[in-house]
């Protein structure tokens, strides 16, 4: 049994929280990327994206893409924490129902505890749907919650586990700088290719004139652009530089965007 992530519900309240459930809460949050409801903040992200000019556009849906990666990878502990815990119930509930049908005459030939094929079905049916009104519930969610918690809580005792769970969240902070000098990246690109005559402005400006070359143009780069950069003046200029630092990044912005 598959569902998405107890804990992936954006604004719920749990209420009141036990001791116990606070120090399973605070230890999870102190080590692991909390899991929430992620089409709620890629959506905003996603619409903005869905509104840029063609220009741009491709750009703006790869950082999404990126972004929505990132959150995949760093969810991973959460994600896994919450299905084991879901599959738990739902074959305590599924054990249950199976006991209640289980028929309480045995014919000949048959061994104590058979169930019928239609008896099967009918116990994974009343299941399944008491499972869904569980999940449903605050009550019910913030159980599969807390079981998913208290796994992960548990895994801590592990050194390597530990060690990995802080190292998933290191990357993650690299992942989401990544997403962003890509996205730096591929607007520059697509404006630059797109307004070929900025390139005398960045050529020219005190902040960008040292970060490009264009006063000894490699001519096998120009080759590759068959000598013609009137619609790939930014792809050209990337060939030789990169967006790897804030300051970079903030003095390669044009005036005109």
């Amino acid at each position: 049994m598959r569902s998405k992530a107890p804990m992936a519900s954006k604004g719920r309240s749990w209420g009141h929280l036990t001791p116990e459930e606070r120090r399973i809460g605070n230890t999870v949050y102190q080590n692991f990327f909390s899991s929430f409801d992620k089409d709620w903040y890629l959506s905003p992200l996603r619409d903005a994206a869905g509104k840029l000019p063609g220009t741009y556009k491709s750009a703006g849906e790869a950082f999404v893409g990126n972004i929505d990666a990132l959150i995949a990878v760093v969810a991973l502990p959460i994600t896994f924490a919450s299905n084991r815990a879901s599959d738990m119930r739902f074959q305590q509930l599924l054990m249950a129902e199976r006991i209640r049908k289980i028929p309480l005459e045995v014919s000949e030939g048959e061994c104590s505890g058979d169930m019928s094929p239609e008896l099967e079905e009918a116990a994974l049916e009343s299941t399944r749907k008491k499972f869904s009104d569980e999940f449903e519930s605050t009550d019910g969610l913030r159980s599969l919650a807390f079981q998913a918690y208290r796994y992960l809580t548990s895994s801590l005792e592990n050194e390597e586990f530990r060690t990995a769970s802080i190292e998933l969240l290191l990357q993650g902070a690299v992942l989401a700088w990544g997403a962003v000098e890509v996205l730096s990246r591929d607007i520059f690109m697509a404006h630059v290719n797109a307004h070929p005559e900025v390139s005398q402005e960045l050529a020219t400006h005190p902040n960008t004139k040292g970060r490009f070359s264009l006063k000894s143009i490699d001519l096998s780069e120009l080759a590759a652009h068959r000598f013609d950069l009137s619609q790939s003046m930014g792809t050209f200029l990337l060939s030789g530089s990169d967006f790897s630092d804030l300051a970079t990044i903030k003095d390669r912005r044009l005036r005109s965007t």
